[in-house]
């Protein structure tokens, strides 16, 4: 089983993630791997990229591969970024990218938050934005379009972190996994 932490950047998503796997005894894993710096990697910072969604595509399908070891997987993005992240990737090859029959995570859980939460979160960083998180944050007709995506899929639901401690984000998420995991509900909601 997977569950998946989707957001824009600077909601929390890494931190909730993290909080989530140790509740959770899970498995956490991070798309894209931190292993690969993808700021040093040409190739793989422009949003239009083939290559970038080609890769995260990729890990996703790695991301199933350890869910069906029977490991509870939490993701710190899945296959909803790989898809939004990469809308304006253009192209045949890309059609046929976004057309690919891909595993569904259990659950998703659409971390948000206000602008002027996020963007400080953002600027609290020790790294600056490579040019593919500054496309993201510079354009907001981007932004809006990303955002709509990630929230679109099946059995999502929305916790907004604005003015909420990561511990409490977590514990909502819980919540939300008991009772969508125990309870056998499948309905998207926002908390």
């Amino acid at each position: 089983m997977i569950l998946a932490v989707e957001g824009l950047d600077g909601v929390g998503k890494t931190t909730v993630s993290r909080l989530l796997a140790a509740r959770l005894n899970a498995a956490h894993v991070a798309l894209p791997p931190p292993e690969l710096l993808l700021r040093t990697t040409a190739l793989l910072r422009r949003h239009d990229s083939l290559a970038r969604y080609l890769y995260y595509l990729s890990a996703a399908a790695a991301t199933d591969v350890v869910a069906q070891s029977g490991v509870l997987v939490v993701a710190d993005r899945y296959v909803a970024s790989a898809h939004a992240l990469h809308l304006h990737v253009a192209g045949e090859a890309a059609q046929i990218l976004r057309d690919l029959p891909l595993p569904a995570p259990t659950l998703t859980v659409y971390l948000t938050a206000d602008e002027q939460s996020r963007r400080a979160r953002l600027n609290g960083r020790a790294t600056p934005l490579d040019p593919f998180e500054k496309a993201l944050n510079d354009s907001e007709p981007f932004r809006t379009a990303v955002a709509r995506r990630l929230r679109s899929g099946p059995n999502t639901h929305v916790i907004d972190t604005t003015g909420h401690a990561a511990e409490d984000v977590a514990d909502a998420a819980v919540k939300i996994w008991d009772r969508v995991v125990h309870g056998g509900r499948d309905a998207s909601t926002e908390h």
